[in-house]
């Protein structure tokens, strides 16, 4: 048996009770309500004295409701009872194999990071095509707004309730409540949108005025670049200047200090079967910052060349600050200079080769020391 009770509480509210104690609140007139209970929020729309009616869920819990029907089983069939299976008795492993299953995992998971370093490093998922790289740069990193179409009618619901009810005040205060975040979103929405339209079209517009070798706009495309997709995992710092001889470009790159780079490694300690940090040697720290460098270089002739399509021959020369030994002071020192030719540049399969590979085909001034790091190098002149 079924029991329902409703009351009135204001003209347009009524207060529904069941045998479980009260269940839902209705706001609105015969053809148009609003419920809001346990169960969520249902717009009820239907044409009175018609039997034709709607119900639409806003929101609420889901329910999810699943039937099951037994099929009786003949009773000249009687049940099959299945046979015990043979049991075996459960073989727990033994100290040394569980210490050594750990000791493969720990392995497994210090060679795992290390390769994730060395990619970062060489940065060869930076290394993209022309379009790719022009299409990333015209979506901004800030997620896609999404446009809140059930709040959005809620909206609307509630202020087709307070036109029923000739703008009653308790009515409005009521719809005021309920619409309060709705409203929210949906100005946090437009918000967002105007927000990244705005910044695709400046973005469109230093790319239109890059094409006429404006340097400003150049070296914002490269910064934005640079620091919205990434140049190093632990993000160092990298600052450059940029000058431009007719269809040549030169660009000068402040690097990291090396000092910025990390100093220690994961290793596999088995007497522990632990993961420790032990600090790197020089030479080690040398190499990688060798590699990253080389690297660096590559993915930067690989903007000029994707964005700027004017630009025929890119200089790009390498320095950091330490001890200069002429002076004795801290300097300016460089470490790398190179000359690219986009046509050869474009031959290359810059996916498959090593980055530091592609930068050596170009014969670079460059000077590798025994313990690993870069002498001091005279860059290319401009003309």
């Amino acid at each position: 048996m079924r029991f329902r009770k409703s009351f009135k509480l204001l003209p347009g509210i009524r207060l529904n009770f069941s045998k479980k104690g009260f269940s839902s609140v209705s706001i609105g007139r015969p053809g148009a309500t609003l419920n809001l209970g346990r169960r969520g929020a249902y717009v009820n729309v239907g044409l009175p004295g018609t039997g034709i009616s709607h119900q639409e869920k806003l929101f609420g819990p889901s329910r999810q409701t699943s039937q099951t029907r037994s099929v009786p089983r003949p009773k000249s069939q009687p049940a099959l009872r299945p046979s015990p299976l043979p049991t075996r008795p459960v073989q727990l492993p033994t100290a040394q194999e569980q210490n050594s299953a750990r000791l493969s995992a720990l392995t497994a998971q210090v060679s795992a990071q290390n390769l994730i370093y060395g990619q970062a490093i060489r940065q060869r998922d930076k290394i993209k095509n022309p379009l790719e790289l022009v299409a990333e740069y015209l979506r901004p990193p800030q997620t896609e707004p999404e446009f809140p179409l059930g709040w959005l009618a809620l909206t609307i619901l509630g202020f087709l309730f307070c036109g029923f009810f000739n703008f009653n005040p308790i009515i409005i205060i009521l719809a005021v409540i309920l619409l309060i975040k709705p409203i929210l979103l949906l100005i946090k929405y437009f918000k967002e949108f105007y927000t990244r339209e705005n910044e695709v079209k400046k973005r469109k517009d230093l790319l239109s005025k890059a094409k006429y070798n404006d340097i400003p706009a150049m070296e914002e495309i490269l910064s934005t670049i640079l620091n919205e997709m990434g140049h190093f995992w632990f993000q160092a710092n990298v600052s450059f200047d940029l000058e431009l001889v007719e269809s040549a470009i030169y660009l000068d790159v402040d690097l990291p200090e090396i000092e910025t780079f990390p100093q220690v490694k994961p290793v596999v300690v088995k007497s522990r079967l632990t993961i420790e940090n032990q600090p790197k040697t020089s030479k080690e720290i040398n190499i990688e910052y060798q590699i990253y460098v080389l690297s660096l270089t590559l993915r930067l002739a690989n903007l000029i060349f994707a964005f700027f399509g004017q630009i025929a021959t890119a200089t790009i020369s390498l320095y950091t600050q330490r001890i200069v030994k002429d002076t004795n002071k801290i300097g300016d020192d460089y470490v790398l200079s190179v000359v690219f030719d986009r046509a050869r540049f474009d031959r290359l399969d810059k996916v498959s080769l090593d980055p530091a590979q592609i930068v050596l085909m170009f014969e670079p001034r460059i000077i590798y020391l025994p313990d690993g790091s870069l002498g001091s190098i005279e860059p290319f002149a401009k003309p």
